[in-house]
């Protein structure tokens, strides 16, 4: 599979120093695995983790995508379903995962980044909470754009 080059901002943030350093690149099998697994998957994303990586950065947890559906066993999921929760906020969450979503990075709060059921280019944002998905990104680009300084995207 041939990839395009991501964008010099991202590898430059990706010198020591720089927000990405420390993210690990995956193999070009393991891109050719999510690739086939993932047809629709973003060409973008998959650029990003075979030349910057996945792992923990500044602003984002990048990782190989998962189901939605696997959110089901996450702590803050079952946390905000418990009896003690509902009667301090008492909306009803939404108990239908959105097949097909998968996630691909969080910040650490209770929503995921996702790439919606027919994958392409958009990012939704999953939350654990209510367990809606909502599109927040036009793509992974800019998704990573937002954590980025603003002095580094003024520059490219």
């Amino acid at each position: 599979m041939i990839l395009p080059h991501v964008a010099s901002r991202y590898l430059d943030q990706a010198q020591p120093g720089g927000a990405f350093h420390g993210l690990e690149p995956v193999s070009p099998e393991t891109v050719a695995k999510v690739a086939s697994e993932h047809r629709n998957i973003s060409v973008g994303y998959l650029a990003f983790i075979a030349q910057i990586g996945i792992g923990s950065c500044e602003t984002l947890n990048i990782y190989l995508p998962h189901p939605v559906e696997d959110l089901v066993d996450h702590q803050s999921y079952k946390l905000y379903r418990t009896r003690s929760h509902l009667s301090l906020f008492p909306r009803r969450p939404v108990e239908r995962f959105p097949l097909g979503a998968v996630c691909i990075a969080d910040c650490g709060a209770s929503w995921r980044y996702c790439f919606g059921p027919n994958l392409g280019t958009q990012i939704y944002t999953f939350d654990l909470a209510d367990g809606v998905l909502a599109p927040t990104h036009a793509s992974f680009e800019m998704l990573i754009d937002e954590g980025l300084p603003s002095a580094q995207l003024a520059s490219s």
